[in-house]
Parts: C-alpha cells; structure tokens; sequence
C-alpha cells in the first residue's frame, strides 16, 4: 500500500527508528535538537512580557505601543522573510537555515538590551522576527521527513515542548535576574557601562543563543521524501494549494484565529497577574514557570498522543475536531483567568488553559504535513506560519492592548481586556475548524495520490 506522504515509500518506520529513506538519521536525537532551538526561540520571545511594566516605565510606552513591541514588531519581519525561507526550505539544506536564523536572531535579541528608546527596541524586535522565521518551515519539514504519519503529531508534539521549555525559562531566569538587578540602582558590565535591569536581563539572557546554534550540525540532514527537482516548483504548489483552497484557507484561518486568544492571554498574562493582584515579579515567574514544566508539556503530549491514536483508527477529521471543543474549553479557561476575583483562582484558570493550549500547535502541524505532497512542504508550512503569526501573535496581543486602552480606558482592565478576547473569539475559531471536516477528507486523499505518483518506481532508479 501507499506510504506516508513524508517518506514516499511502502515501508513505515517503527517508532524511535530511522526511516527507510534515512536509514543513518537519529529521528529522536534530531527532534530533541530541534526542540531545544525551539525554546531558545520562545525564550527570546516570551522574555519581553516579563518585562514590560519596567520598560514602559523608561521609555514611555502605552499598553498599545508595548503590545508592537511583543506581537507586531516580531511578526512582520517574520512575515517578510517566511516566504523566500520557505522556498529556500525545498531545496536547500535545512540544518544551514535553521543555524544562521538561531545566531541570528539571539545576536538581535541581545541587542534589545542596548536600546536606549522605543524605536531602537523596535527595531532589535523586527531581527528576532526575520531570524525565526526560518526555524519552524525547517524543522517541520525535517521532522516530516523521519517519522511515519500515524507518529507525526506526537514527534511534532515533542518538538512543540520546546516553547513551554523556553516560556517557562524566560519567566522563571527572568523573574530571577529582573529581581536581582532591582536590588541596585543600575548595572555595570565590563565594556557596556551602566545599565538598567531590564536591559541586563535582555543582553544576558539572550547571548547563549548563539553558541547553541552549531548544536545543528550534531544530525544529519533527513533524505527528503520528493525524489527529484521537477516536482518541487513554486508553480506547482500554488496549484495545488488552490485545488484545495477550502480546507487550507480553513486550516489557515482557523488555527490563527485561535493564535489570536492565546497570544493575547500569553502576552498579557504576566502583567496581569503582577497589575491585578500585586504579586510580586519572582513568585509570578516561579509558578508559570513551573505550570509551563509540567501542566503543560504533559497535556500537550496527551493530546498529540490522542490525536494520532484516533487518526490510527480511522477517524480521519480528529486533528481539526479535537480543537473544535478544545477552543470552547480554552476560551472558558481565558475568562477564568480574566474574571477571577483573587490570584488563586486566576492561577486555578491558568492549569486548565496550560493543559491545552499548548497541543493544538502541533496537531495543527500535523494535519498541514499530513495534507501537503513532501516537495510542497516547506511553502505550505511558511504560509501558515504567515497567517498564524499575523493574525495570532501580532492581533492577540493588540486585541487585549485596545481594549484595555480604548474599550475600557483603564490598565487596571487587562482581566477584562483578555476575558473580552476570548469570548469572540473562541467560538469563531470552533465554528471555523468545524467546517474544515469536508474538504479535510479530499485534500487527504488528493495528497496521498500525489504521493504515489512521486513515489513511482522510475523515480526511485
């Protein structure tokens, strides 16, 4: 019978085990690399949140010009360089992009430390941005092309920790360091001179991005799964993606808007914890750190796992049905979180939201790798991401910035803002992967004939 779409072959790998078509790979060892990148990328990400009242506090800043700063600025150098990343993803070395987008973006990271005034803080935020760009279409496509379908959600899953691995670190490494510097009225560091504290978190706690970067070259690059040149044209997958316009505009759309509620509950959730209850910035870092350990990565893989297990057994629709109720549930636990009338029970809120949010990333993944021919991958994966960043991580933190200035008037609101948030949009999300279950069969179907072809045995001489 025909094979997965990642390996174009008649053969399935079992678990833990190369792929007939990488016979030399290390498909763990290359998954826990890349997850540990992964993190380094949401560490650099996430760390701003945390800072965010003492940065407002120095340059100046409303709750609308900080949200740029965490969501918009990231995005749109993102958005710029995803698609010619993309196209570099299908036909060159993937181990080589992911290294220069990781040194990359630690080095503009860093450099937020230096920046003396909004603009200049803007600007370090736009390099993050283009620098990770380029990890996400590579490792999905890596991770595509070494494990069999039936097994791709959990690896995907395994590959997601990596974002609670690195939230948990920027809130925990920069609570601690954040509470630290504050002890003094300024910082110096040999060569730099005086700064302050939220400045020295950004600069120290970003640099070890760089050398972790070579940890790449430590795998080899998977064997991919389209066999020659003829099928990897531009032209020929945005055929195929306008053949199948409704179920990846579905897809598309529906996880973004999703990203939409919780982008703006991440972003936001700190600030609002320390703003609304006055709890102090360590004990805030500690306890999400340590949900973002252990409820989250524990119900992210639940998911992945369930996810595959009911795939296996032929419920070919579960990757967009499982977050159909899953949103509803998240977005009950994001006006939890919003409404709750103490800390505890805020934080009571923030377990149920952990142990769910965190999988539909992966499953998401999933589904667009399961769906989309292997020489098409690395396009495909850089346009959600297009859609997933500009509508979720760039809108959800704005959503919840605008409503607290605007809507409500008060910075004091921000419960109200991000339990506003999740009321429209949870539903809208449900409604939306709901309607993806149709065209979710067809386009499984077209990919796995596409796969065939490819996969004939002239190609493989």
């Amino acid at each position: 019978m025909t094979g997965p779409i990642g390996h174009l072959q008649t053969i399935e790998a079992p678990a833990g085990e190369a792929s007939p078509r990488n016979p030399d790979a290390r498909p763990w060892t290359t998954v826990w690399i890349l997850t540990l990148l992964y993190a380094i990328a949401y560490f650099d990400k996430r760390l701003i949140t945390l800072l965010i009242d003492p940065i407002r506090e120095t340059i100046g800043a409303t709750d609308l010009q900080m949200s740029l700063l965490s969501g918009a600025a990231f995005v749109s150098f993102y958005v710029i360089f995803s698609f010619p990343i993309g196209w570099a993803v299908d036909r060159m070395q993937r181990r080589n992009i992911i290294f220069w987008g990781v040194a990359s973006w630690s080095v503009f990271a860093a450099l937020g430390g230096l920046a003396r005034s909004f603009w200049q803080l803007l600007g370090s935020r736009f390099g993050v941005g283009a620098g990770e760009a380029a990890l996400m279409p590579a490792a999905h496509s890596m991770i595509a092309d070494l494990f069999p379908r039936d097994k791709l959600s959990r690896a995907l899953g395994i590959f997601t920790l990596g974002a609670f691995i690195g939230s948990a670190l920027s809130f925990a490494i920069g609570g601690t360091m954040l509470s630290h510097f504050k002890r003094g009225d300024g910082i110096d560091l040999p060569l730099i001179g005086s700064m302050l504290p939220w400045q020295a978190v950004l600069l120290l706690a970003s640099l070890p991005g760089i050398p972790l970067a070579l940890l790449i070259f430590a795998v080899r690059e998977p064997r991919r799964g389209h066999a020659n040149m003829q099928h990897r044209s531009s032209a020929g997958a945005a055929t195929y993606l306008r053949r199948h316009a409704g179920f990846y505009a579905l897809h598309f759309i529906g996880f973004s808007t999703l990203a939409i509620m919780t982008a703006g509950v991440s972003s936001w959730l700190p600030t609002h914890i320390m703003r609304t209850y006055g709890e102090p910035v360590g004990r805030v870092g500690m306890l999400l750190a340590t949900f973002q350990l252990t409820v989250g990565p524990l119900g992210m893989l639940l998911v992945a796992r369930t996810v595959d297990r009911m795939f296996r057994a032929g419920q070919r629709d579960i990757h967009m049905m499982f977050y159909v109720w899953g949103v509803l549930v998240l977005a009950a636990a994001g006006i939890l979180i919003g409404l709750a009338p103490n800390a505890i029970i805020a934080y009571v809120g923030i377990v149920i939201y952990d142990s769910l949010h965190g999988g539909f990333l992966p499953v998401a993944g999933a589904i667009l790798q399961l769906t989309t021919p292997s020489q098409y991958r690395g396009q495909a994966t850089a346009i959600f991401f297009v859609f997933y960043n500009v509508m979720g991580q760039a809108l959800g933190p704005i959503a919840v910035a605008m409503s607290t200035d605007l809507l409500f008037g008060s910075d004091r609101m921000i419960g109200s803002a991000i339990a506003l948030t999740c009321a429209v949009v949870g539903p809208i999300t449900a409604l939306l992967l709901l309607r993806s279950r149709r065209p979710l069969r067809a386009v499984l179907a077209d990919a796995e004939s596409v796969a065939a072809v490819v996969a004939s045995p002239r190609d493989n001489h």
